[in-house]
């Protein structure tokens, strides 16, 4: 594991932290830090909030120096357009030289990944 294998294990950080942002809808709740580059998950990804999701992985991507780490643990459900957004997100990552790293990925976010073609080399650990 990475140096960010325990902060993967807390809470969602609240939004009057210091350097995090917050976004929510009925749904799903996307937490984000610029250092480190995280963005946490939580609720449901689906059809009704893809595009809250693909703003802020369009934004987590934006050119810079480190990689880009993703924990899913807290997610319920995500479906087929969620996943293809994470891996549209690392392709773009490839590019700038950079990683997707994603922790506790759902067993079922796995199998779609695996289902679509996509060996996710950027999953580090096992969902719970």
């Amino acid at each position: 594991m990475t140096a960010y294998a325990e902060p993967f294990t807390r809470p969602l950080p609240r939004e009057q932290r210091p350097g995090v942002t917050v976004t929510r809808d009925g749904l799903l709740r996307i937490a984000t830090s610029l250092s480190p580059l995280l963005l946490r998950l939580e609720g449901e990804a689906d059809l009704s909030n893809r595009e809250l999701l693909a703003a802020a992985l369009r934004t987590m991507t934006a050119p810079g120096p480190s990689d880009l780490h993703v924990d899913l643990g807290g997610l319920a459900f995500i479906d087929v357009g969620g996943v293809v957004l994470l891996h549209r997100a690392e392709q773009v990552l490839i590019r700038q030289g950079r990683r997707l790293r994603m922790h506790g990925v759902p067993p079922v976010a796995r199998k779609t990944m695996r289902l679509l073609g996509w060996e996710a080399s950027a999953v580090e650990g096992a969902a719970a």
